[in-house]
């Protein structure tokens, strides 16, 4: 009978253990067509986004386009190349942020945003490589009607007016094609070159606010201007 128990015991034990590594095998199954699907998922998102009418121009030989034809691995250069010199006009981000799988969701996501129009995302792009970014968000139509203007320029390439007359050219679509009566934009003070830049576009100063950004971890102090459709 002690025997019989034992044998039985053994049984019982081994065939848990199958069960155990069945059900492990199974969620990992699942796990791995899940993967596949979010893969193929972000694969006809890109696809749909390039097939958006997305407006772009040209400046002598840079490229003004759509967040959806830049690539994941050159958006993840431009950051790290110029982490130190975006610091202060950016908060804190964590190691994703300047990995290519973050970008990739960025870019696939972009395409129902633009279809939505709740944000407009521009890349400047110099033989294929991002100099720089300007982004238009928080989009809001009915009686409102503006929205919020951001940008950041590669640091070999400030000072020589290409974001000037890139940003003439996003406005211009941001006012025009959208209708918006409002594009709103906020510099800290030390930042005297976004500001010169904002009223060489027009935009009005309308206030200054205390302790408005956390950047870099610290709360900055912004001047807040204004670009008034007044056509």
């Amino acid at each position: 009978m002690v025997y019989q128990g034992t044998s039985l015991q053994v049984y019982m034990f081994k065939t848990s253990k199958m069960t155990d590594l069945y059900k492990v095998k199974k969620v990992n199954m699942i796990f791995q067509i899940l993967e596949k699907c979010i893969i193929l998922l972000n694969k006809i998102r890109r696809i749909e986004s390039k097939l958006m009418n997305h407006p772009e121009s040209q400046i002598d030989d840079i490229q003004i386009v759509g967040l959806q034809h830049c690539k994941s691995e050159n958006l993840v250069h431009f950051y790290i190349k110029n982490k130190t010199h975006l610091a202060d006009a950016m908060p804190l981000r964590d190691e994703s942020f300047y990995q290519s799988h973050y970008w990739d969701e960025q870019i696939a996501d972009y395409a129902q945003l633009f279809k939505e129009k709740c944000a407009i995302k521009f890349v400047l792009l110099k033989h294929e490589q991002v100099i720089g970014t300007i982004t238009f968000d928080q989009i809001c139509y009915g009686a409102f009607r503006s929205c919020y203007l951001g940008y950041l320029l590669d640091q070999d390439y400030q000072g020589k007016g290409i974001m000037t007359k890139a940003l003439q050219f996003c406005l211009s679509y941001i006012i025009k094609d959208l209708n918006l009566n409002r594009v709103m934009a906020n510099y800290v003070p030390e930042n005297l070159r976004s500001g010169k830049l904002l009223r060489q576009l027009g935009f009005e100063r309308e206030g200054y606010a205390r302790k408005y950004l956390l950047l870099n971890g610290v709360w900055k102090d912004h001047i807040l201007t204004s670009y008034i459709n007044d056509t």
